[in-house]
C-alpha cells in the first residue's frame, strides 16, 4: 500500500514537472515566435514607407509565416500587393486581415479601392459600406463610394455620399484637394469626372 502510494506521487511529481518543462519551452517558442514576427513587421514596414515593395512583402510573408493570425502584416503586405498592382492578391491578404479584426477599417476601404481597379464595383461599394459600418466618419470611403454610385446612374445616391463626405472631410489636409480643385489643370480624366460631376449636383 505504501510502495503504491509512493509510485502514485512520483508518477505525479514526474507529470508534474514533465507538463512545466513543456509549458517552458513553449513558452519560449510563442516569445521566438512574437520577436520573429515584430522583427519581420518592422522590417516589412520601413520598406513599403521606402516603397521597395518586394523586399516589404518578402519581410511581411516571414512576419505571417512567424505568426499567421495577426492582422497588421496581412494588411502591409496586401498594400504592398496594392502598390505594385497585383490587385487579386491584395484583396486576398485584406481579406485575411478582416478576418482576424473586423474592426480594421482601412483593411475594407482598400480592399474596395482594389476591386474597384478591377472594374468589381459591387465588390467596391460593398467593402465602402463595411468601412463605413466600422468608422462612419471615414470620409474617402463616402467619396469613392459617391464615385461608383455615379458611374453606375444612381445619381441620388451619389449625392449624397458626395455631400456626407465632404461634410466629414473638413479640416482634413487632402479635403481640398478632393472637393475644392476646381480650376485644377493638372489632373487626369478621371478626376476631373469626379470633380465635375460633384460640382454639377453641389
Amino acid at each position: 500500500m505504501i510502495f503504491t502510494k509512493l509510485y502514485i506521487s512520483n508518477q505525479i511529481k514526474i507529470a508534474v514537472f514533465l507538463l512545466a518543462f513543456l509549458i517552458f519551452f513553449s513558452s519560449n517558442d510563442v516569445n521566438a515566435s512574437n520577436a520573429n514576427y515584430a522583427k519581420y513587421l518592422n522590417k516589412g514596414k520601413q520598406y513599403y514607407m521606402l516603397h521597395m515593395y518586394n523586399k516589404a512583402i518578402d519581410n511581411l510573408s516571414k512576419a505571417i509565416t512567424s505568426s499567421p493570425n495577426k492582422f497588421l502584416a496581412y494588411y502591409y503586405r496586401a498594400s504592398s500587393y496594392f502598390q505594385l498592382k497585383q490587385f487579386n492578391k491584395a484583396i486576398t491578404d485584406y481579406s485575411k486581415a478582416v478576418s482576424i479584426d473586423a474592426n480594421h477599417h482601412f483593411s475594407f476601404f482598400f480592399r474596395g479601392l482594389s476591386n474597384y481597379r478591377l472594374k468589381k464595383y459591387n465588390q467596391a461599394v460593398s467593402d465602402y459600406s463595411s468601412a463605413l459600418k466600422v468608422q462612419r466618419t471615414y470620409w474617402k470611403a463616402y467619396y469613392y463610394r459617391g464615385l461608383i454610385y455615379f458611374k453606375q446612374g444612381e445619381l441620388k445616391r451619389a449625392i449624397n455620399d458626395y455631400i456626407t463626405g465632404k461634410k466629414q472631410a473638413r479640416g482634413s489636409r487632402e479635403y481640398k484637394w478632393f472637393f475644392n480643385q476646381r480650376n485644377a489643370t493638372n489632373i487626369n480624366d478621371e478626376a476631373r469626372e469626379r470633380y465635375t460631376n460633384y460640382i454639377m449636383y453641389e
